[in-house]
């Protein structure tokens, strides 16, 4: 799994095990000059956050290694993203907020 990002940019990622019942996973994100930006070890789910220290790509990978049901495949649900997260205040306008809304953003 991989995301192509510039220097400075914010990479993000979240992940999770479907339907296993022992946390076995282990994640890896590297950055395009090989250096481990995040690693996680036996978890069922996790989440990072960080700003691209090179412009190329960044990989993310899975490994079921420690598993204790060798031989059996593993669903992972992963999102990776580059970039900064939107600002949902900004994007919340006074027409799409009820009245009740309005006066609890006024408080």
């Amino acid at each position: 799994f991989q995301e192509s990002a510039k220097a400075s940019e914010r990479v993000s990622g979240e992940w999770s095990v479907r339907g296993e019942s022992s946390p076995d996973l282990d994640v890896t994100v590297t950055s395009p000059t090989g250096d481990h930006v995040y690693s996680a070890e036996r978890e069922l789910q996790g989440s990072f956050a960080f700003y691209a220290s090179s412009e190329g790509i960044y990989t993310i990978c899975f490994s079921s290694e420690h598993t204790t049901r060798p031989g059996s495949e593993t669903d992972v649900l992963a999102k990776m993203s580059v970039g900064e997260p939107p600002d949902l205040i900004a994007l919340a306008k006074a027409e799409h907020l009820s009245p009740i809304e309005e006066r609890i953003k006024h408080l």
